[in-house]
């Protein structure tokens, strides 16, 4: 359809319907290619700021025993949430739209409708790309009273993707979310300090404290440790918080500790041996020890010596009767077996490498396994 017949629908549309069919309209005019004319912006501008929607406030609705949305979700499916999408979209295409729809941009900045505050988190994403401190400037007079919305994708999604040069002014908002009476509120909060704290220095504390702090700030602070160990510039603050999680006391922030192998890179596993042994010493390793054989079975590089006590640990759980291990695992306890003293016969693990292969073949019955690694 081309884009002046989809402006005179929408226009048409506008002009009889606009309150019952304001969001088809924004969703109509955010797909045109070509500069909609003042008529669409205007049209665009008006749907964004005036309409009242009864559902913008749906995702309350579990207070009142009904269904509870998302707050981003309920935006989106809401007029002004819809409209503000549009304007984002069509702000992210072409930089001349933000100063045409610079008087939508100022009224939703102080807008107090959360699950129409989250659009506009949304359009100020879009809106930094081509100035940033504009879109921060907005974005510092947004209205947090209701703090489940610093939870909420795009309000999140603004902060990571400007705090690494914006940090300073993006503190306050941080350690609000950190300290959220909100448990989801916290976790995320969490997450965006370790992130600050990977590359600013007046973070630290903060990150310490998210450390320090409950069980879901705690589990913001796995998350964040966990994705970013592959990564050497931030290995060694992974490294040293992923040390303590992998004993934490509760059983979630383990597990997630654990799913830091998954983001090891396959090619330079050998350089993670002392996160390897603190690992298998840990109760998190008790738990669950799966991650990390995968990530061994896949790793192209030198198997660090510590693998062993991985392969041990396994062996260990078989022979206690745990029903998971029959299942999973074995086969790649007997690869690494191979492997480890294939990588290790001259020095100083080669002898603990054959006694793990002699404990394989005694107690696995893998006979196969001399076959390949003859080969």
């Amino acid at each position: 359809m081309a884009d002046a017949v989809k402006i005179g629908i929408g226009q048409r549309v506008f002009e009889y319907a606009k309150e019952e069919c304001g969001g088809d309209i924004a969703r109509l005019l955010a797909t045109t290619v070509d500069s909609l004319p003042d008529s669409g912006v205007q049209m665009l501008v008006w749907l964004t700021t005036e309409p009242h929607d009864t559902n913008e406030d749906a995702w309350r609705g579990a207070d009142r025993g009904q269904l509870l949305y998302d707050i981003y979700t309920n935006g989106i499916n809401t007029t002004r949430g819809r409209a503000t999408h549009a304007m984002a979209k069509l702000i992210a295409n072409d930089a001349t739209y933000i100063q045409r729809f610079d008087a939508a941009l100022e009224r939703l900045a102080s807008e107090p409708q959360p699950s129409v505050a989250s659009c506009m988190a949304l359009a100020l994403r879009t809106l930094a790309y081509h100035d940033a401190g504009r879109a921060l400037s907005l974005f510092q007079r947004m209205d947090f009273s209701e703090e489940r919305l610093l939870a909420t994708r795009h309000v999140y999604g603004f902060i990571r993707e400007n705090m690494e040069h914006r940090f300073v002014e993006l503190r306050d908002v941080i350690l609000r979310a950190l300290r959220s009476a909100h448990p989801d509120v916290r976790q995320t909060g969490a997450r965006l300090t370790c992130l600050a704290a990977l590359h600013h220095a007046e973070a630290r504390d903060l990150a310490t404290e998210a450390r320090r702090g409950d069980v879901h700030q705690r589990r913001g602070v796995a998350e964040v440790a966990s994705a970013n160990i592959g990564d050497a510039t931030h290995r060694r603050w992974c490294e040293g918080a992923l040390r303590c999680l992998f004993s934490d006391n509760d059983a979630e922030v383990r597990k997630i500790a654990a799913s830091c192998f998954r983001y090891v890179p396959e090619d330079g596993l050998d350089a993670y041996g002392d996160l390897i042994e603190a690992f298998c010493a840990s109760q998190a390793h008790e738990e669950n020890p799966f991650p990390l054989i995968r990530a061994l079975k896949n790793a192209r590089s030198q198997l660090p010596g510590t693998v062993f006590l991985a392969c041990e640990s396994f062996l260990d759980r078989l022979a206690a009767g745990d029903t998971r291990s029959h299942i999973v695992g074995r086969s790649e306890v007997v690869e690494l077996a191979f492997r480890i003293y294939q990588h290790h016969q001259n020095d100083e693990w080669a002898s603990a490498a054959l006694d793990l292969i002699d404990r394989v073949c005694l107690e696995l019955d893998e006979s196969e396994g001399f076959e390949d690694f003859d080969r």
